[in-house]
Parts: structure tokens; sequence; C-alpha cells
């Protein structure tokens, strides 16, 4: 796939080179320029994949949450576009989670795939870290289109569910979270527009 998707890089970016001196073909440059990034991006989450499956029998262990989100954040602006992304979260001295390095993958997945969602050219981010009743419990709030319901349940389930487009972005974030034990649940506020995730890990 990796071959492949070089492939098509190679031959977009050949595409925008012949179409430069032409004012009329911008829109194709653009189109070129946009179909090249998301090649490189499922490059990149396919790579990504392969290392997490080459790592997951290997031992999971507490992990201080903040940096990682923070990590996430500088990753997400790259690939969202720094302008059209903003995050704001409370940031506890200590907040720890079961979890191992890739950690940060979660949060720059769920970025990704929520971006996608966004009803206008900046998307803004609402996290909120909270403890109860011996859980760890990671609140991810976006504005946007409505995530449709199929795709809410697939990161739901513990199982695999059948007839739903693959979506890089969500099959990360729940191969993941499901290797830290993790809960997963959706929801939609329509009055507000509120998209939201609650990561719910077992206490330390």
């Amino acid at each position: 796939m990796g071959n492949l998707l070089q492939g098509l890089i190679t031959y977009l970016d050949i595409l925008e080179h012949a179409a430069q001196n032409s004012e009329e073909d911008s829109d194709t440059r653009a189109a070129a320029r946009n179909l090249s990034r998301e090649a490189t991006l499922v490059n990149l989450q396919v790579s990504q994949l392969t290392r997490i499956k080459e790592n997951l029998r290997d031992a999971i262990y507490p992990v201080n949450v903040v940096p990682f989100i923070e990590e996430a954040v500088e990753s997400a602006k790259q690939i969202i576009g720094e302008d059209n992304f903003s995050v704001e979260f409370n940031r506890p001295g200590t907040y720890s989670v079961i979890a191992d390095g890739f950690l940060p993958l979660v949060f720059q997945s769920l970025f990704s795939f929520h971006a996608k969602r966004k009803s206008e050219d900046t998307i803004k981010f609402t996290i909120t870290l909270t403890s109860e009743r011996q859980q760890q419990i990671i609140s991810i709030v976006s504005y946007g289109k409505e995530i449709p319901i199929d795709l809410r349940k697939f990161i739901e389930s513990k199982q695999d569910i059948e007839g739903i487009a693959l979506d890089l972005n969500l099959f990360t974030a729940k191969l993941l979270l499901s290797r830290y034990n993790a809960i997963v649940q959706c929801d939609r506020n329509e009055v507000t527009s509120e998209n939201s995730c609650t990561l719910i890990f077992p206490s330390n």
C-alpha cells in the first residue's frame, strides 16, 4: 500500500507541476494538493497501525496524560492546520491512566476524525479530565455536524461491526482503547451541535 500511495503522490505532484502556469486550472491544482495530502496521511496511518500491531503484546503501564495530549495537539495542528484547530483543557498536576507510548495517537486520531465533521472553518475542542468511582474519565467535546450513529456504535463496541466503511482514525483509536481496557461513550447534543466522546479508563 505504501508504494501505491507513493506512486499516487508522485503522480499528483507531476499533475500540479504541469498545471502551474495555468490560471484557469487552479481548481485542478487545489484538488491535486488535497489528494496528495490525503494520500500522505493514509500512508502515515498505515505505518502507525503497523507499529501498533507489532507491539500489542507489550506491557501497558501508568502514563501521565497531559504531556501526551499536548503532543497530540501539536500533531493535529500539522494535520488539520494550525489556523483551523483549537483546544482547551484543564491541566491537573498529575493525571495518569494505564496505557503506553501510543496514547497520543488516540487523541490525534479522534481530533482528525472529528475535524472531518466541522461545520465552520475552525474546529474547537474542549477536553476535561476528571476522576470518579475509581475511574479516570476523559471527555472530548467538539462542535460540528452530527457523527453518524453507525460510526459511534463502531468505536463504542468491543466487537468489530461489519458493513461499516473503514475509517483509519476510528480504527486506530478503537484498537488502542481496547488494548487499554477503556470504555468509549459517544453522544450528540443537537441544541448546541456538540459531539462528545468520553473515554473511561480503569483506575491505576
